[in-house]
């Protein structure tokens, strides 16, 4: 009898040691109707940033509902807005989060901030250690041993020359010629004028590569492309541009990106290239039950005439759920995004995964192929988070048992009061 006892103990406890979390897979938990994207150009988009099922003008690069002009993480995704130190980034994309940094400066471009990191140059010698802070030189040489690292010192052999005016600046000599490679990558630091001849003399560079042209090596040269965009944040590192306009949303800016193909929620893999055959996209969610969703239709043409329909391939159990609008036509698109005064919406009514399938027809001549009544699946997931469910199916599993509980307690005095007969 203790052996039912104890395991009726142990599969209680289990069953409450269960926990249901949000992983994020998909959407942020519990999204609401969010917009078809920005091209970070200042254009006008289509974005959806209420609750309802209509849509409104408004500039979101990010998909997260809040417009650039208020979003405190304009390229990267975050509705909640969180912002720990108060200063004009928020968490997801501040590179110092407990310490106000408005700039953002990153003089290594480690994705740490200047302000909060700990060794400023990425050279592996920590800032109260390093003889040049702030200047690359992880072998920390220091020629004349005054404690200034040979990378960033003035006067390295200590002779009281200047480097650019001493005929040898390495050795404290009184010779009218002499040569030096101090990062020993075949070029020489010096010309006989005292000029540089190396553009990153501290820096082993062989290939002497300076994208700008300004006389500073890419390698040793935080902004490659002198257009006043540190090079870590400069979605075209090596081409100038100010404006850093990324229409299609991959990362890469229009002035470097060798081929448009449009990217919704960072899904580089299934990106919409209008120059390909007919794609069509619609983006996995992980919403909260009882959300009234849209389901957004992406096609890599814009403006065309299209029939869908969306069907339900696999639904959790006892589902009679039905898609609202689940047949229709698209001719308007933003951002490739089609929307129709009567959007399919989806409604759960039961936590799980649905798995479902976007089905586009083209009745005309298609522009690439020229093909008439082009056909293009796409199936997708939604996934519905409903941790009301789990609590009162948790409760339900709580009276189950103590159901059970009295049964064993009842089955035990059964057997006692008939042990007391036999003895009688």
């Amino acid at each position: 009898m203790k052996k039912i006892l104890m395991l009726l103990l142990l599969v209680n406890s289990n069953l409450y040691g269960q926990a249901f979390e949000c992983d994020n897979a998909f959407e942020t938990c519990g999204t609401p109707e969010q917009s078809g994207g920005g091209g970070g150009g200042g254009s006008v988009l289509i974005a959806n940033t209420d609750l309802g099922d209509t849509y409104q003008n408004a500039d979101d690069f990010d998909d997260d509902g809040i417009e650039d002009n208020a979003d405190n993480c304009p390229r990267i995704r975050n509705r909640d807005q969180s912002n720990s130190d108060g200063d004009a980034w928020g968490d997801v994309c501040d590179n110092c989060h407990n310490l106000q940094n408005d700039y953002q400066s990153d003089l290594d471009g480690d994705n740490i901030g200047d302000a909060c990191d700990t060794d400023l140059d990425n050279d592996e010698s920590n800032n109260h250690e390093d003889n040049c802070v702030v200047v690359y030189n992880p072998n920390q040489n220091d020629l004349d041993r005054d404690e200034q690292g040979d990378a960033c010192d003035n006067d390295i052999d200590g002779d009281d020359k200047n480097n650019q005016s001493d005929d040898c600046p390495f050795e404290k000599s009184s010779q009218n010629e002499c040569s030096k490679d101090f990062d020993s990558d075949g070029i020489l630091d010096y010309y006989a004028d005292h000029l540089f001849e190396d553009n990153c003399p501290a820096i082993y560079n062989p290939e002497q590569v300076d994208s700008d042209e300004d006389g500073i090596g890419d390698l040793c040269d935080r902004d490659d492309d002198n257009d006043s965009i540190s090079d870590n944040l400069d979605n075209c590192p090596t081409y100038s541009n100010i404006s850093q306009i990324d229409a299609d949303k991959d990362g890469l800016g229009d002035e470097c990106d060798p081929e448009f193909c449009y990217v919704v929620y960072n899904n580089q893999d299934e990106c919409l290239n209008p120059s390909l055959n007919l794609q069509v996209y619609s983006p996995s969610l992980l919403i909260n039950q009882n959300d009234n969703i849209p389901i957004r239709i992406f096609i890599n043409r814009e403006n065309e005439t299209f029939e869908y329909q969306i069907s339900i391939l696999k639904r959790p159990l006892n589902s009679t759920v039905n898609i609202q609008n689940a047949i229709g036509v698209l001719n308007n698109s933003f951002n490739f995004e089609y929307q129709t005064q009567n959007r399919p919406m989806f409604l759960a009514d039961r936590s799980g995964e649905y798995q479902l399938r976007l089905e586009v027809i083209n009745p005309n001549a298609d522009l690439i192929t020229g093909e008439i009544n082009v056909q293009q699946t796409y199936d997708f997931r939604i996934v519905i988070n409903d941790k009301n469910l789990m609590v009162q199916s948790c409760n339900s599993v709580k009276l189950s048992n103590i159901g059970l509980l009295f049964l064993v307690i009842a089955i035990m005095l059964f057997f006692q009061y008939k042990g007391n007969c036999h003895k009688r």
